[in-house]
């Protein structure tokens, strides 16, 4: 027999830019731009119109950062440039939520540093990182902590 079920949910991550925050906070002009979005397709789509799907946000997390000339990334990076012969740190944002938002938010300056590749490896399946990329990570994090605390 052909089944069809009764009801279908679909779970959407949705993250936003810092710049994007609302004035208490949130992603609340987010959250209404991706309902709208959504109710827009249904309008176009004969059984969605008829039967609108109900959107449910089940929790906000904001995003964070620090300015891109904090002391605390310049310090990272001079400790980086200072053990790797001159080269640089690659400085990118990540899309994912951390307790570095708590630290900013209560002026405590925080960032993400760590080893591996963080947008090909972290949080996946066999997720790894080689032990010289911990050892390095491990030599800037020391450095920039005497520096940070000269």
């Amino acid at each position: 027999m052909n089944m069809v079920p009764a009801r279908c949910t679909i779970d959407i991550d949705v993250k936003y830019l810092p710049s994007e925050v609302d004035k208490e906070g949130t992603g609340s002009r987010v959250r209404k731009q991706v309902e709208k979005w959504i109710l827009d397709a249904c309008e176009r789509d004969a059984w969605l119109k008829l039967h609108p799907p109900r959107v449910q946000f089940l929790y906000d997390l904001p995003p964070s950062s620090i300015p891109a000339k904090h002391p605390l990334l310049s310090t990272i990076k001079a400790a980086y440039r200072m053990l790797f012969d001159g080269h640089a740190p690659k400085v990118v944002g990540l899309q994912a939520w951390s307790d570095m938002y708590h630290l900013n938010t209560h002026n405590t300056p925080a960032t993400i540093f760590g080893p591996g590749d963080v947008e090909n490896s972290a949080h996946q399946v066999d997720e790894y990182i080689e032990i010289q990329e911990l050892i390095d990570a491990t030599k800037v994090m020391a450095a920039t902590i005497v520096a940070w605390c000269r």
